[in-house]
């Protein structure tokens, strides 16, 4: 096992936390232009914890109790995301917000930005490296453990800020480099799948092959958006998450199948947003089945994060006729459903990967309210303005 492995199962022991704390929570969020407002209004500005225009979002190991501010690429991406994904829908006023949030996370974004690979994305802050940021001692070898850039935080990176020239074929180029078999072949992954020239999550050498779901719908999400050609790891990519979801392997093994979302209804949603965009058959063949299962896990669920992924993935897959309960901002203030999460365990080979997953030895649970806030306003928009 390498020192880069080592050190990360010693991570996985230790647990570092601070009291989490909020903001503006007495804002309305009752119209669509008031959850605009009460974002903007969280975009961070002199924080300690958070650089100027990030988000916040908050870390807590499995086996502690508190939370622990992390500053990091995915969450003001995935926000950003959410919010002008939909500015074809807005009033000119509210466009105004989502242009606004944009130009403060743009410096932001450079924090994380490869200075190497153009349009290359890491989860936390490069130049220097931060690992676990406010970790307390470990952060002393944040150049020692540093995570490489990876094809999630790339590909949510280029559909919020947007291609240039060639940076599309780039870095495409730069995520084929790092598929499954070309340097190696994955070791944590089911056998009958070990040889599918898939796209892997990791772009470092010394990582092993990663293949994840969500990760995977983002990539071809990207595709979809920007019209790009599919090319044979695209379309293996694409097979492999119709292969699952025929299988029901995002509802029986959803923690193998995506670690880093771990959820069916997380995986629910992000299948659904890329069906709202891709043309792929096999995918679109899936509709009716993912409509049914989300439906069910609606009816089952009792946490206010899920209801919204679970009905924003329903109104995407064209479904009108299912009712949601008034999702409150009390409701999305509470940290029982991460959307992400860090699994160190899932950088592990099989069978060491099931056995400490189970466990959940290094496991994290990540939460960030304005997250949280945008798949409400995602709803909003989907249930007043685009299904109208």
């Amino acid at each position: 096992m390498c020192n880069r492995m080592r050190l990360y199962l010693i991570l996985l022991l230790l647990s570092f936390g601070v009291q989490f704390n909020l903001q503006g929570q007495s804002a309305d969020t009752s119209t669509i232009k008031s959850l605009l407002r009460e974002i903007t209004s969280l975009q961070s500005l002199n924080n300690i914890d958070f650089p100027d225009g990030g988000f916040s979002s908050y870390r807590k190991y499995q086996f502690s109790a508190k939370y622990k501010p992390d500053y990091n690429f995915f969450y003001t991406a995935v926000i950003l995301f959410n919010l002008q994904r939909y500015n074809q829908y807005l009033t000119q006023e509210e466009k105004v917000y989502v242009e606004q949030i944009k130009e403060k996370a743009l410096p932001y974004f450079e924090l994380f930005k490869s200075r190497i690979h153009g349009n290359s994305y890491n989860f936390w802050k490069k130049d220097p490296p931060m690992v676990f940021p406010n970790a307390g001692w470990i952060n002393r070898y944040n150049q020692r453990n540093a995570l490489p850039d990876d094809i999630d935080d790339c590909a949510i990176g280029m559909l919020v800020i947007g291609p240039k020239d060639s940076s599309l074929v780039t870095l495409k180029d730069h995520f084929l480099y790092y598929r499954n078999g070309n340097l190696k072949y994955t070791k944590g992954f089911y056998k009958q799948y070990k040889w599918m020239p898939v796209y892997s999550t990791w772009l470092g050498k010394d990582f092993p092959i990663d293949i994840d779901m969500c990760v995977l719908s983002n990539v071809m999400l990207m595709n979809a958006v920007f019209g790009l050609p599919l090319n044979k790891t695209d379309s293996a990519s694409l097979d492999l998450m119709v292969a699952m979801i025929k299988d029901d392997k995002h509802l029986t093994s959803s923690k193998y199948v995506s670690q880093h979302y771990e959820n069916s209804s997380t995986i629910i949603y992000h299948v659904a947003r890329l069906i709202a965009y891709t043309d792929y058959a096999p995918l679109l063949a899936l509709k009716s089945s993912l409509i049914s299962q989300a439906k069910v896990l609606l009816e089952k669920t009792d946490y206010a994060l899920e209801k919204l992924l679970l009905h924003n993935a329903l109104l995407q897959l064209g479904v009108r006729d299912t009712a949601l309960d008034e999702v409150s901002k009390d409701q999305l203030l509470r940290k029982d459903y991460p959307f992400f999460v860090a699994n160190m365990a899932s950088m592990l080979a099989n069978p060491y990967k099931q056995f400490f997953s189970s466990l959940k030895i290094g496991r994290f649970s990540y939460y960030s309210y304005p997250f949280n806030l945008s798949l409400l306003y995602e709803n909003k928009i989907l249930r007043e303005r685009v299904n109208k």
